[in-house]
């Protein structure tokens, strides 16, 4: 629900099933605990206006609404923002000259089935109730079967019972009929994306099921810090046979989000920008040696030497993977206090972008092709390393080496 609501707005309401006597008690023993008495009122007063007009209800101003209620606009705004989260209505605004109008959507709960197998409900509900009261109200909603293994199933089959004639011409066309519309807590999920990151393995096919969808949604709402690539990556991992098994997704997301938090100290070395054209910008520090340079350390202790260097001279993850470039190509390896001493000097000359950095770089090769000489120049500033009563040209004076060792050394300490 916006901020711009009023009680002179008008309303209207459509469902597509009705909420039956089952409905009832999911909300009042599952959903209530978690959106409060207030909230659950407003959802089974919307229900009851559908119900007397079968499917879609009159338009009514929310001044009405509001004293049926007998609340203030803003707890009956805040009980609806409740309602939207918990995916129970859904709200759509049209903004006009005379009025602005909202319609309202509603949905059935969902099914114990798939509550108690979303993380986040049964998060909420636990806090709720207690852990007492919840194993309690949950045993409410187990099912009991009679075990038939010594039973035989006598039941009658179709064609025992009715003709096998049809006629194909009496099926109905494209008619929309009455169905339940169950809740669905929504996240923000770019399956565009993850589609289009899956067809190079041929798997983005799986992304079309809801079942399949409505899993990724959760998971991105339950775990934070785990991006689009990591759902792309854990579906890879899981897909078995061109199915996925969703079991195996969530245990897999949970591990990812597990070893993110235990790397907290290493956020900077793991972003990453997607929709960037370059392979500096789109691909983490991490990654960018992963998928270039495969044979060089990404042990925990160097990942943190390279995140400590972009923390402390504000390295962005692009110029980082090109000095990371830059060092293996000049060098055949990396060296920490090489690359540290670049970073400071290029944080003292401003040099903070893309395009700042391979300018540098290309002064700097410049430079080396005119000065053979010079095998241990430090990326950066060269200016000052050159005196008035320099060497002839091409050679370095001991001075000036003297003072760009000391430029290394202060970072080996």
């Amino acid at each position: 629900m916006n901020d711009v609501l009023s009680s002179e707005n008008l309303y209207t309401i459509d469902c597509y099933s009705q909420l039956n006597s089952f409905d009832r008690k999911i909300i009042t023993s599952l959903y209530q605990p978690i959106m409060g008495y207030g909230a659950m009122a407003l959802y089974f007063s919307l229900w009851s206006e559908v119900e007397i007009d079968r499917q879609y209800s009159k338009t009514s101003p929310f001044l009405r609404l509001s004293k049926i209620m007998n609340c203030d606009l803003e707890t009956l705004k805040n009980n609806f923002n409740i309602l939207e989260a918990l995916g129970l209505v859904e709200t759509y605004y049209l903004e006009n000259n005379d009025n602005n109008e909202y319609h309202l959507r509603l949905f059935s709960p969902e099914t114990p089935d798939t509550f108690f197998k979303n993380p986040l409900l049964v998060t909420n509900l636990k806090n709720a109730l207690g852990y007492e009261d919840y194993n309690i109200t949950k045993m409410f909603f187990k099912s009991w079967i009679q075990p038939l293994n010594e039973y035989e199933n006598i039941s009658k089959k179709y064609k025992e019972v009715f003709s096998l004639n049809y006629d194909l011409s009496s099926l109905e066309g494209n008619d929309d009929f009455k169905n339940y519309n169950y809740a669905l807590i929504k996240g923000d999920v770019d399956f565009k994306l993850i589609k289009e990151s899956l067809k190079e393995h041929k798997l983005h096919y799986l992304v079309n099921e809801d079942k399949v969808k409505n899993t990724i949604e959760m998971l991105v709402l339950t775990y934070e810090k785990i991006s689009t690539m990591d759902i792309v990556d854990a579906i890879i991992e899981c897909t078995i046979d061109n199915n996925v098994d969703l079991n195996e997704l969530e245990k897999c997301i949970e591990m990812k989000d597990k070893l993110r938090k235990q790397k907290t100290e290493l956020d900077l070395v793991y972003l990453k920008n997607n929709e960037a054209d370059n392979k500096y910008e789109k691909n983490s520090v991490y990654d960018f040696l992963k998928k270039y340079y495969p044979a060089l350390n990404r042990e925990r202790i160097q990942m943190i030497n390279y995140e400590r260097i972009m923390r402390d001279y504000e390295v962005v993850p692009a110029i980082c993977n090109l000095l990371i470039e830059y060092c293996v190509e000049t060098q055949g390896k990396i060296n920490i206090n090489y690359l540290r001493a670049v970073a400071k000097d290029w944080q003292d000359n401003k040099i903070d972008n893309l395009d700042k950095a391979k300018a540098k770089l290309e002064q700097i090769k410049n430079n080396s092709r005119k000065s053979k000489q010079s095998q241990q120049k430090v990326i950066g500033s060269t200016d000052d390393w050159y005196q008035i009563n320099k060497k002839p040209e091409n050679e370095i004076s001991e001075a000036d080496l003297s003072q760009m060792n000391e430029i290394l050394n202060k970072f080996k300490k």
